[in-house]
């Protein structure tokens, strides 16, 4: 079967299994990502309050792949969830 290129990106709530938020798009990048994730976190505060942990995969618009010469990276995704 074809995906025709379409990329999924679902937020569950792990107790209930309720699916938060969900978005489909051409690219899975870290704007989309918090896109979904923004409401998501909408979603949660009518169900259960705040959302506590994310378990993601390793994509690269959830975390940086390129490391500078520190072996610092720069990740808009995690810098996000600090923010909260």
């Amino acid at each position: 079967m074809e995906n025709n290129g379409i990329h999924v990106i679902a937020f569950e709530d792990d107790a209930s299994r309720k699916i938060l938020s969900i978005g489909e798009f051409n690219n899975s990048t870290t704007d989309n990502a918090l896109e979904v994730l923004k409401v998501a976190e909408l979603e949660a505060m009518e169900v259960n309050g705040l959302i506590q942990a994310i378990n993601t995969d390793r994509g690269s618009q959830f975390y940086p792949n390129k490391k500078d010469k520190n072996g610092e990276a720069d990740s808009v995704f995690r810098d996000y969830l600090e923010s909260k």
